[in-house]
């Protein structure tokens, strides 16, 4: 309750715009910032739930891929916004590799 009940004594005119100004600023910052640590939390939880399906990784790697996650999710979202309104279309690529999924998993073992 402590942090829902904030009550503010703001004086009017121009400092008061300013203050309400710079309190959104910090507002919006600080929501901003609440919810990329609380992404953060997300792929520990998929790995807690997927552990035995998941190879074992590296804990700095895990650590590693838990700050970034929340950026790949970023740009994840704005591409589907552009993809919402932009004309996409599959080009499908030429591989020449001849590597099967066998060798891929014999190079894991």
């Amino acid at each position: 309750n402590n942090f829902t009940n904030i009550k503010f004594n703001i004086s009017s005119g121009y400092t008061g715009m300013l203050m309400i100004l710079l309190f959104s600023i910090w507002s919006r910052l600080f929501y901003r910032f609440a919810m990329y640590f609380k992404s953060i939390f997300t792929p520990w939880y998929i790995l807690f739930l997927e552990r035995k399906r998941i190879k074992k990784i590296k804990l700095h790697k895990i650590l590693l891929y838990s700050l970034l996650f929340p950026i790949f999710d970023i740009v994840g979202r704005y591409t589907t916004y552009i993809a919402l309104f932009k004309k996409i279309e599959w080009k499908p690529v030429p591989h020449e590799s001849k590597v099967t999924i066998d060798d891929i998993n014999k190079q894991i073992s």
